[in-house]
């Protein structure tokens, strides 16, 4: 049964409203999977979570890659979708072999530069063992996160929202029902500590790889004319995606050093704060990924007057859930941390995060939307040059500033304010753009 409205006129409104809420609840549910990692390893105790702390910058680097990939997939299957083109079948094969491609090279990438990584990001001699036993499987997960999002990606660029829900609800229940048995053992299921936790992915991963297999949601193979011209297509919009996303997590390795500094404390603070961060402002990246392919779509059948009122339906959506998320956040940080730790100076550091973080969530939701918009309209040079100005042009001098006047607050303070700066400037020209 075909599970893809028809883009070009289904209602702007309840469509965006909709897709958004379906791929909010199945990205949350993949999100959640460093989150309930976070709050079974939290039981270990504070040194684990210091060590995932170090984890989550190097984590984002190989998860930014593959998403960047899909970006390059929804973006031009979309506009072959649009435009009635010839080469749908070729963007969909050329989809399958890059996300093999890519998620073989990450995996070997990591356990070949692992020791090279840990000892750039500062990890403390006490804390690389426990780091290794965790990052060893996780890197082996981005294998099978290509795959899965490879098959994702497929449905999505046809504006399927429904399938993506039910891949990653199952794989999220997989990693709940996992997590406990192999971290803590059970029975004959020795405990597994930190490892546990990356072995739990792996398997919940697999899981969701076949759960999309059952929802008809496979790789494709097989290509029609224009094979080569559509995977340059793809490469062209996916490299941009692909390394703007990983700039992120060096930049967030700049922070995690800079509270390194000032106290192992504040990183499994940040750890804490920054991983349910991903999964709360998995609404704004849903909302991007809901109107990207609908801008793709558009684009390529040069509906311009129909993708304006698109933007504009988003744009008020983005100000009602950025502004409840954040004034939800800051009411409740002062009880936050007591859902992770047990520790009463942890718990006063993430009420902190809470206190001054979450006033940016507006500003970062735009951004992110923003950026993702323009990779839609295939102006992905513009959008990687907006996201790698705001992070190292803006964001890490504002946070060597800020770190230096109010110490960890200041480091803290400069993530709200460069996403105001970054989302003004990207907003500006994407408004231009589609005016023309």
């Amino acid at each position: 049964m075909d599970k893809s409205p028809d883009l070009l006129s289904v209602p702007l409104g309840p469509y965006l409203v909709r897709g958004t809420l379906q791929l909010f609840v199945g990205m949350m549910a993949v999100s959640s999977l460093t989150l309930v990692d976070a709050w079974f390893i939290g039981k270990i105790g504070p040194q684990a979570l210091q060590a995932i702390g170090f984890a989550t910058p190097i984590l984002l680097v190989g998860m930014n890659a593959i998403l960047g990939l899909g970006t390059g997939i929804t973006s031009v299957l979309g506009h072959e979708l649009g435009s009635g083109g010839s080469s749908t079948q070729s963007a969909r094969f050329a989809a399958t072999i890059l996300s093999l491609l890519l998620g073989g090279f990450l995996a070997f990438g990591g356990w070949l530069f692992n020791s090279w990584i840990c000892e750039w990001m500062g990890v403390p001699v006490a804390l690389q063992h426990l780091l290794n036993t965790y990052l060893y499987p996780m890197y082996g997960s981005w294998m099978f996160l290509a795959i899965l999002m490879g098959q994702v990606n497929l449905v999505r660029a046809e504006g399927n929202t429904q399938t993506p829900l039910i891949v990653m609800i199952a794989v999220l229940i997989a990693n709940i029902l996992l997590d406990p048995l192999l971290i803590f053992g059970w029975g004959i299921i020795p405990a597994l500590g930190l490892a546990g936790a990356g072995w739990a992915t792996c398997l919940s991963l697999i899981i969701g790889i076949l759960v999309a297999w059952g929802q008809g949601a496979g790789l494709a193979f097989g290509a029609d004319s224009g094979f080569s011209k559509v995977t340059r297509r793809i490469l062209k919009t996916a490299i941009p995606a692909g390394t703007s996303r990983i700039l992120f997590p060096f930049a967030h390795g700049v922070t995690v050093q800079l509270l390194a500094q000032i106290g192992a404390g504040w990183v499994g603070a940040h750890a804490i704060g920054f991983r349910l961060d991903l999964t709360l402002l998995m609404i704004m990246v849903a909302l991007s990924a809901t109107i990207g392919p609908l801008v793709s779509m558009h684009a390529g059948a040069s509906s311009w007057a129909r993708l304006r009122k698109a933007i504009q339906i988003h744009w008020v959506m983005i100000l009602i859930l950025g502004g409840t998320l954040s004034v939800t956040l800051t009411s409740l940080a002062p009880w936050i941390g007591m859902v992770f730790t047990d520790s009463e100076p942890l718990q006063d550091q993430v009420a902190t995060y809470y206190q001054l973080v979450p006033w940016g969530y507006i500003f970062h939701g735009g951004l992110i939307t923003g950026v993702g918009i323009l990779y839609a309209l295939e102006r992905p040079l513009v959008a990687w040059i907006i996201s790698a100005t705001h992070l190292f042009g803006v964001y890490v001098p504002l946070m060597l500033v800020c770190s230096n006047i109010w110490k960890s607050e200041g480091i803290l303070l400069a993530w709200p304010i460069s996403a105001c700066i970054g989302c003004l400037g990207c907003w500006i020209y994407m408004n231009r753009l589609i005016s023309e």
